[in-house]
């Protein structure tokens, strides 16, 4: 099963209900972290620790950095839930290549 981290700064209730909560853990193995105060390490060591493949963010997430991408190899995705992903992501991980997905309004 592949491995996924959740990490947002609110309550992911806001944005998740708890049937899609359970249905995500049903294929992925999923750990939620609360991310909004993690600095580029603890972000780092956070998806290294769970193993991720890929990461999951929404509202106050930390930013993902080639710092972190370079920490972490095994990363193949991130997922972002809400808005934007400017604010979640360098524009050079965009260009290195990591696929990233914006679901934007589609939570709502």
């Amino acid at each position: 099963m592949i491995n996924a981290l959740m990490v947002v700064g609110r309550n992911v209730e806001q944005f998740m209900t708890p049937d899609m909560m359970v249905e995500l853990a049903g294929i992925v193995n999923l750990k939620v972290q609360n991310g909004e105060k993690m600095d580029e390490s603890s972000y780092a060591r956070a998806i290294q620790g769970a193993g991720a493949e890929i990461v999951i963010t929404g509202w106050a997430s930390p930013l993902l950095t080639t710092k972190v991408v370079d920490q972490n190899p095994q990363l193949k995705y991130m997922c972002n839930l809400t808005g934007g992903v400017r604010q979640m992501v360098d524009r050079a991980v965009i260009e290195r290549g990591l696929l990233i997905s914006n679901w934007g309004n589609l939570i709502g």
